[in-house]
């Protein structure tokens, strides 16, 4: 509807209104650095900041306009420090942008069309960056640098399907807390994961989806549940060490059958509708829910993910 909204979970309402957009659609949004008071939002091919230290419910003028992208903007990212802001779009570029200075600090040219998603690595690694797009590209950069440290052509992938029916054009990438992990959300049906360390694919998971995978999180609560299961899961394997006895060679079978699989689906929710985004929130940071979906209705649906 040509603005961007600011929720209070706890009223459950909209409680700031950013419509200083002319009408365009708003593609993307993101917080500064925490702590952060400004809000940042793409519209058309450009982007625009908004402070919220001001009292005004709605925004009808931004603080800092972003011009640097020839085309249509899908999706912005800032960078874990707050220096810098990611943007790509639909002529595949990926441009970066010194908050500091508001001046563009490098231009990315690998895709071959439309880049749909772009996200920084994390703390860890702060000039690396990560894109995707309809080329089937997954571009991991080093943007001091302006140039790819490694790039996967995801049509020749196909690591668990012996045939692959839709084109996994990359829709959307999120990196874990870590940086040592990002998933892609595939046109497959499929979301990848990808070890950034050693910049190779892991493992496909494609049980989940009967269509194009539009969102991937990996959000809050799912590092809290993964930390969780690890130490749940190592003080069974130390229980398990001190009671085996010694087997003989023939249990070797046994043994490989009680191996755990490398994924398992949790839980599967019919939304209903298409989804768009998706955000997740600490287990008990909201009374709403853990998962945040938006999609093409005017509502915001809250659900609670179960340890």
């Amino acid at each position: 509807d040509g603005t961007a909204r600011l929720w209070d979970e706890k009223t459950s309402k909209s409680v700031r209104c950013f419509a200083a957009f002319e009408g365009e659609a708003v593609a993307s949004v993101a917080f500064g650095s925490q702590p952060s008071e400004m809000v940042f939002a793409a519209a058309g091919n450009k982007v625009f900041s908004f402070d919220l230290r001001k009292p005004d419910i709605i925004y009808k003028t931004f603080e800092t306009e972003y011009a640097h992208n020839q085309d249509e903007v899908n999706s912005l990212a800032i960078s874990p420090n707050g220096r810098f802001l990611a943007t790509c779009d639909d002529s595949g570029d990926v441009k970066i942008i010194d908050l500091q200075s508001n001046t563009l600090f490098k231009s990315l040219r690998k895709h071959s069309n439309i880049c749909s998603t772009v996200c920084f690595r994390g703390e860890r690694r702060p000039w690396e960056v990560l894109s995707g797009g309809l080329d089937s590209l997954l571009v991991h950069w080093d943007f001091s640098r302006g140039r790819p440290i490694h790039h996967h052509d995801l049509v020749g992938l196909a690591m668990n399907s012996p045939q692959v029916v839709n084109p996994p054009f990359v829709h959307s990438i999120d990196v874990s807390a870590d940086a040592n992990v990002a998933l892609a959300a595939l046109g497959d049906n499929s979301v990848l994961i990808y070890d950034l360390d050693r910049d190779l694919p892991v493992v496909q998971l494609e049980d989940g989806h009967s269509t194009s995978v539009s969102q991937a999180n990996v959000g809050q609560v799912l590092t809290e549940l993964r930390e969780a299961r690890s130490k749940k899961g190592k003080a069974a394997r130390q229980q398990n060490n001190r009671n085996k006895k010694k087997t003989t060679k023939g249990s070797t079978e046994e043994e490989e059958a009680s191996k755990p699989k490398p994924y398992r689906l949790e839980q599967r929710i019919n939304h209903g509708s298409k989804i768009n985004w998706l955000c997740t929130a600490p287990l008990d940071a909201s009374a709403l829910g853990n998962l945040f979906v938006a999609d093409q209705t005017s509502a915001i649906t809250a659900y609670h993910i179960l340890p």
